[in-house]
């Protein structure tokens, strides 16, 4: 078996992390005694970073990293892509810093993984990740210059906070971007085609017969032209997101509707039968059903396994990456309409265009196997019914409002990208309205990348559509959902989600 990219990217940061925590000679027995806040203060102003960073809430960076037992903190991270951030803890002991150290270790091993997928080039700053154990002291950092950072860790913690000179000002707690509005010149022609269900690597009558060439790569497999990620079930983590829904959906209006989907993955729905009991994978939809029974009784369960099951022969997933299509996404959309009871645009009301010669996540996973290079996907997208009423908006990283198209023209974009064609791809915000509908309708909608692909379904069901990605956003979401107390809130997170602590850490971060 050859080891995987998620494989070695782990193995890199252990490696990165245990180098780090004994890269001074007098780290063991730091010289003088720092406040946390003043600590990290200090090495905002100090060290290299590529992004403004916002402070944050010493709660907030122990439930994201999953520490416990320390008497101070403080921190500040990036928004947006940007994975650079400054953490310190501070332990009754040097035992308990030991143990945060290792926490965060877990938790920029499980953030390397994410990055890989949505920003690659981010990786290398995760890979050399500072993360240093010393005396009471947990220091983690993420920065473009490891070496440089490393240094000035371990000056202040030998000489104090006054040690070398500023670089910059600290950020204050909260901080305030402009807004200014964008226009997109983007446009996408709707083309009247026959929608395509069937891909050609996939049998009939339910049955998806393998193609004889079985790879194990980490923690994905490939059959031939097609990739697919194990799944591992983790009760704390499940139990984790299950708490951090039922306690938000406990501070929203009665009025409000609470939906949670769990999104299965390809191995759940299409993995050849032949492989099912030989892959290293939990069943997902044992998994999703004991998450289910997890949640309270204001949280309404959107079962879509079944439903994708059923459908499980069409072109529901893509070959060479690891999201589904709009087709799979159209299923669940209509699903979800049964239970809010909005109508569902009929799939045969639509029309679509093509995009061929996507390669994926998936595609780097199997080390650029040339069965998948030969085998490209090709991005469907599905107009919605009222198209030409429907216009989009979102919110980058710095705040800025931008005009968009709600499918974009990803013909020139490079084979990798053409996923990002779904409502704007990955942002903080997306605001959809639709003016055919004049009914007060909201969805809520709070996902990471799977629920790009539902949104545009959503728009021709909705007057007004809120998605917001949790990996980027800053809103307080409790207070936006108090200002529409009739929305319809849809968590929408592929199974994945709910076995990374460092995604459910996220989430739970977010809502709280």
């Amino acid at each position: 078996m050859r080891m995987g990219r998620y494989t070695a990217l782990a193995l890199a940061a252990i490696s990165t992390v245990c180098i780090c925590s004994s890269c001074a000679d007098d780290l063991s027995t730091p010289e003088v005694s720092i406040t946390a806040q003043s600590f990290a203060d200090t090495l905002y102003r100090k060290i290299p970073l590529d992004a403004e960073l916002k402070a944050n809430a010493a709660d907030t960076m122990a439930l994201l990293m999953n520490v416990t037992g320390y008497t101070d903190a403080a921190g500040y991270a990036a928004a947006g892509t940007m994975p650079d951030m400054i953490a310190v803890f501070c332990a009754a002991d040097s035992a308990g810093a030991e143990g945060i150290r290792s926490a965060m270790q877990t938790y920029v091993n499980e953030m390397a993984r994410e990055y890989e997928r949505y920003a690659p080039e981010q990786v290398p700053k995760l890979e050399n990740a500072v993360i240093v154990s010393s005396g009471n002291y947990a220091v983690l950092c993420v920065s473009p210059d490891a070496k440089a950072t490393r240094e000035i860790v371990n000056e202040i913690l030998k000489n104090g906070t006054s040690a070398a000179a500023d670089l910059r000002e600290p950020a204050a707690a909260t901080t305030t971007t402009s807004t200014t509005t964008q226009s997109s010149t983007t446009t996408l022609s709707q083309e009247t085609t026959t929608t395509t269900v069937t891909t050609p690597t996939q049998g009939e009558n339910g049955v998806i017969p393998s193609q004889g060439d079985y790879e194990e790569l980490g923690v994905v497999v490939r059959d031939g032209d097609t990739v697919y990620e194990c799944y591992y079930y983790n009760d704390t983590y499940v139990t984790q997101y299950a708490n951090a829904i039922n306690t938000f959906a406990a501070t929203l209006p009665a009025t409000a509707n609470v939906y949670t989907m769990i999104i299965p993955n390809s191995m759940g729905i299409t993995l050849p039968d032949e492989y099912v009991d030989i892959v290293p994978s939990t069943n997902q939809k044992t998994a999703i059903e004991k998450l289910h029974a997890k949640l309270a009784g204001n949280v309404k369960p959107v079962s879509i396994y079944d439903t994708l099951r059923s459908h499980r022969t069409e072109y529901v997933y893509f070959r060479t990456d690891h999201h589904w299509t709009a087709l799979g996404a159209y299923y669940a959309y209509d699903v979800l309409c049964g239970m809010t009871g909005r109508t569902a645009t009929p799939l045969d009301a639509m029309t679509t265009k093509d995009f061929p010669g996507f390669l994926g996540t998936f595609y780097r996973d199997s080390n650029e196997n040339p069965k998948l290079a030969a085998n490209p996907d090709t991005v469907t997208v599905h107009y919605p019914k009222n198209m030409d009423a429907i216009s989009l908006e979102y919110t980058d990283a710095e705040g800025t409002v931008h005009n968009w198209p709600l499918l974009s023209d990803v013909t020139d974009y490079t084979a990798r990208m053409k996923y990002a064609t779904f409502a704007g791809g990955d942002n903080p915000m997306v605001v959809t309205k639709n003016t055919a509908l004049q009914d007060g309708s909201v969805c809520v909608i709070i996902k990471e990348s799977y629920g790009n692909a539902i949104i545009p379904f959503l728009a021709d069901s909705y007057e007004t559509v809120y998605a917001f990605d949790y990996r980027y956003d800053w809103h307080d979401l409790t207070a936006f959902v108090a200002e529409h107390p009739n929305a319809d809130v849809v968590f929408a997170n592929n199974v994945s989600m709910i076995q990374s602590s460092y995604l459910v850490g996220k989430l739970a971060a977010y809502l709280s």
